[in-house]
């Protein structure tokens, strides 16, 4: 199970920047994705650790080991492409043996590791098959049954499951984990989707224009964000404009209407200033009366049940719709009046963005 450490990787096509001093250390057998907007640098990224694309500034480490000069094959690495890239001329079970038969590996074992490999992501039957003959999605499994059958330690994913439909990408994105998890790997996945990220990463790296915002574990992200952009990007988050009160010791976000105490606060901000609040949709807890601190009387909007969820649209004192997604059993309907409770916490604080709200939570 290798490491990999990225130190100070710059890279520029023309005049656009797509990594700026990057720094990122990987730990042995970890899943790690990168995660942001097109266009952020993920899978420049990607492609400069599979040695694809040459850095104009840093290096890249496998295992300790510089990869200054080291070709994409000698890396011990395996890839697998956003693009789907099977031979069109090669059945599908013989996609997954030619990357053993390249090591050297005889036709009866190739052949015996391809299958397995295939069976390991679900596809029983239709091996004999032509990458033409079957759905882009199957087609991608078989691509990543590929990268897997090589044994590489490390396998790198540019958005392996895009191409499959949602139901296939719910069970193959545990499938995916629980492969890597049991060949003892080390993988880098490459993602827009956050809900993809947040449900089988051990890391999230979080990227914006060319550079990492943050790196951590997926409840430090979505419950201690650092940046507005990321508290933003990751997952949902309700935004609104309030004034920062400093008022022993605390931060209080003042809307006019309602006060709420906030616990998370990444940077110091001016008693009176601008700021922002954020709060996640599943923050929000039913209250019986307004006893508590933190707790405010709303109007449902709107209310939609699924088991024991409830998807509540809240208008709060001054105005504000927000989202709410809060575990009960109390029936809820639109148009009634209810007490919400929102643990200190769960309060995240900002400063206001200098370039402007819209600015900061561009992905662009």
């Amino acid at each position: 199970m290798p490491s990999v450490d990225i130190v100070n990787v710059s890279k520029s096509f023309g005049y656009i920047e797509a990594l700026n001093r990057v720094n990122l250390t990987v730990e042995n057998g970890s899943y790690v994705c990168l995660l942001g907007p097109s266009g952020c640098g993920k899978t420049t990224l990607l492609r400069i650790i599979a040695g694809f694309i040459k850095p104009d500034e840093g290096d890249v480490y496998i295992d300790g080991k510089s990869m200054k000069g080291i070709p994409p094959e000698r890396r011990g690495i395996g890839f697998v492409f956003q693009d789907i890239a099977l031979f069109p001329h090669m059945r599908l079970v013989d996609n997954v043996s030619f990357g053993p038969e390249v090591k050297g590996w005889c036709y009866k074992d190739s052949l015996k590791t391809a299958i397995e490999n295939l069976e390991r992501i679900g596809i029983h039957m239709g091996r004999d098959a032509y990458p033409n003959e079957v759905s882009g999605g199957i087609a991608q499994l078989v691509s990543i049954a590929r990268a897997l059958a090589v044994r590489s330690r490390l396998l790198l994913l540019d958005e392996p499951l895009g191409a499959l439909d949602p139901k296939i990408r719910v069970y193959m994105k545990y499938k995916l984990r629980e492969i890597v998890k049991g060949f003892g790997l080390t993988a880098i996945h490459v993602t827009h989707d956050q809900d993809e990220a947040l449900s089988i990463a051990d890391k999230i790296v979080v990227m914006r224009r060319g550079r990492i915002l943050q790196t951590g574990p997926p409840k430090e992200l979505y419950w201690a964000p650092r940046s507005l952009f990321v508290a933003y990007f990751v997952g949902e988050a309700n935004i609104v404009e309030v004034v920062a009160r400093c008022s022993g010791g605390s931060y209080i976000a003042d809307s006019g209407e309602y006060k709420l105490i906030c616990g998370w606060v990444p940077a110091p901000i001016e008693d009176g200033k601008r700021a922002i609040l954020a709060i996640r949709p599943e923050a929000f807890k039913i209250a019986n009366q307004d006893m508590d601190r933190n707790t405010i009387k709303v109007e449902v909007s709107s209310a939609r049940r699924i088991g024991r969820m409830l998807y509540l649209g809240i208008v709060l004192p001054d105005g504000v719709h927000m989202k709410a997604k809060i575990w009960s059993n109390t029936n809820v309907e639109p148009g009634s009046r209810i007490y919400v409770k929102v643990p200190e916490s769960r309060c995240f604080l900002y400063p206001y963005p200098k370039a402007g709200l819209t600015e900061e939570l561009s992905p662009v």
